[in-house]
């Protein structure tokens, strides 16, 4: 069994890149590219803060299928709507059995 059978959610990755254009300002714009994508989510931590903006605050660790380009950039939007920030950047997991990459594995954060 691989780990891509254990994805089985259907989610959206949010690539974000800079874009040839600029604004009235002359500040390069982002150009956003969303794109369906099979993942697992597992809560790490949660929380409560005294921020206003943000009272509770939870830690996610993000499955994604080896061959998905994403970034620390991006944004993450799993299949109840909700949105996830990433939290550093991705990491290819690398299976030395299998001798290649298995997974990206990447810490999101979600805060409401």
């Amino acid at each position: 069994m691989t780990v891509d059978l254990l994805m089985s959610r259907m989610g959206t990755l949010v690539s974000v890149a800079d874009s040839a254009d600029s604004d009235v300002y002359g500040n390069v714009t982002e150009t956003e590219t969303a794109t369906s994508v099979r993942y697992d989510l597992q809560q790490q931590t949660r929380d409560e803060v005294p921020d206003p903006g943000a009272w509770q605050v939870g830690a996610y660790r993000l499955f994604l299928p080896a061959a998905t380009s994403v970034a620390g950039v991006d944004r993450f939007i799993d299949d109840q709507g909700d949105t996830y920030e990433f939290d550093g950047p991705p990491e290819k997991v690398w299976n030395p059995r299998a001798k290649r990459y298995s997974h990206i594995e990447a810490t999101v954060r979600r805060a409401s």
